[in-house]
């Protein structure tokens, strides 16, 4: 299936001729086979000039933008999605030879209730930052690590600040305290659903009910124990959990005999008027009662276990686990995200040079705004050098000099040198290994670049 075709079954026009054909009548501009509308210069009338106009959009990257951003909270995805907006307008004005002189008019549409404030400035935040201060000049020597540039960090700062005050909100002592009382609240509402739940179904069927759960997970851990470690010893750990489990559901069907024929005529017993005859009846709890009831526990046991998660990591300042839910627990782990996110940002007002070298090209000035383009140069200027350690072999046959080219796995030979002189080394004090010449053929052989003619 060729690239058309799946553009095609996905939707995408990569030809627009449906787009073409809905604008077939519309004016063309001065040159209607460029690739950008071109037009004359209407807004200083000058003759000797025109006007380029284009529009284009992140297309569907601001879907996975959008799918990025709520699974992880990471607000810098939205400036990547700006970037390439830009991009993807500069790179068709190019087309038609604009380099220059370029006026930048963004138009963001969004579902106020799905898209808020913060996305919406991290995208206008995202096309263009203000150039603060250079710190190198162009013939400057530069070490991999050193600073740079730095970007105008004001509004980096007040993001962070934003995001460390909805954090210590979270954290405070006041917060603190809510989370604790949610949780005895939860405690004692689980207490008392227990209690509710032991009244409809009786303590031994309560009971015996946990002993049912507590031994049927015993076994399922000692079997998975021994199937991972076989031995008599897991063989007789299986066996005893096996043993406790029957005990367990004989005494279940036991305390099910009591509650149907003792507890329920002890507590449920009821009675109405038949024509002054006195009928009793038994007015069981019904299984929607009973499964309602143990709903509401495991409730309040999820909540609880979710306010214990996020009570410790507020004290303890713990992470949080991967699989906590909860919405406390979301807001808490997002604003961790959020602080975290600006902090990175922050630091990235800082321009680091990426390798050694001298800068010789800078393309922007201080109080500049710089957006996508590039910034300045840094060159590695130091020539390239191949330094061979051999022995005496060279010298003892007389073979010098030799020509040596490397190839790549095609056979394709693509670097050549000669070598007319040898320098003698005692292998004592060699900081490279001496080998001789078998040797190094032997290692080029047996790495990427084989050694192909000598």
């Amino acid at each position: 299936m060729g690239h058309s075709s799946r553009y095609l079954q996905r939707g995408v026009s990569s030809g627009k001729e449906d787009v073409h054909q809905a604008i077939k009548n519309v004016d063309k501009g001065l040159f209607p086979g460029a690739f950008c509308k071109v037009i004359p210069d209407m807004l200083t009338g000058d003759p000797d000039h025109c006007l380029v106009m284009h529009a284009d959009g992140a297309g569907t990257k601001s879907s996975l933008a959008y799918i990025y951003w709520k699974e992880t909270g990471d607000l810098s995805v939205w400036k990547g999605i700006a970037q390439d907006a830009i991009v993807m307008n500069l790179d068709d004005l190019l087309c038609v030879g604009v380099t220059g002189d370029i006026l930048l008019s963004s138009t963001i549409g969004r579902n106020k209730s799905k898209i808020p404030g913060e996305v919406i400035s991290a995208i206008i935040n995202g096309t263009e930052e203000v150039l603060a201060e250079l710190l190198v000049e162009v013939g400057d020597v530069v070490e991999a690590g050193d600073e740079l540039a730095r970007l105008d960090d004001s509004d980096r700062q007040d993001n962070l600040s934003d995001a460390d005050r909805e954090l210590r909100e979270l954290t405070s002592a006041s917060a603190i305290a809510s989370v604790e009382k949610d949780l005895a609240d939860t405690r004692v509402s689980l207490d008392t659903s227990n209690n509710n739940l032991i009244g409809l179904i009786s303590l031994a069927v309560y009971r015996a009910e946990g002993y049912v759960d507590e031994y049927t997970l015993a076994l399922a851990e000692a079997q998975t124990a021994a199937d991972e470690s076989p031995s008599e010893e897991a063989d007789q750990l299986v066996n005893e959990a096996e043993q406790n489990l029957k005990w367990a559901e004989s005494n279940y069907r036991v305390q099910m005999e009591y509650y149907e024929n003792e507890y329920l005529p002890d507590n449920f017993n009821d009675y109405y008027w038949d024509d002054n005859v006195r009928v009793e009846f038994i007015d069981a709890p019904t299984e929607a009662e009973i499964a309602s009831k143990r709903a509401e526990i495991s409730g309040y046991e999820a909540n609880i276990e979710e306010l214990e998660i996020l009570l410790n990591a507020l004290v303890n300042d713990e992470d949080l686990p991967e699989d906590a839910t909860g919405s406390q627990v979301s807001s808490l782990r997002q604003a961790r995200q959020a602080v975290e996110i600006a902090q990175e940002d922050l630091e990235a007002t800082t321009l680091t040079a990426p390798i050694s070298g001298t800068v010789t090209a800078i393309y922007a000035d201080e109080s500049e705004l710089v957006g996508n383009e590039t910034l300045l140069v840094i060159s590695d200027l130091t020539p390239p050098t191949l330094e061979a350690y051999f022995d005496d072999d060279l010298l003892k046959y007389g073979i010098l000099p030799v020509q040596i080219f490397l190839c790549n796995k095609s056979h394709s030979c693509s670097v050549g040198f000669s070598v007319d002189s040898i320098n003698l080394i005692d292998p004592s004090n060699a900081r490279s290994p001496v080998m001789s010449c078998e040797q190094v053929l032997d290692k080029a052989k047996r790495s990427y670049w084989r050694y192909c003619k000598i």
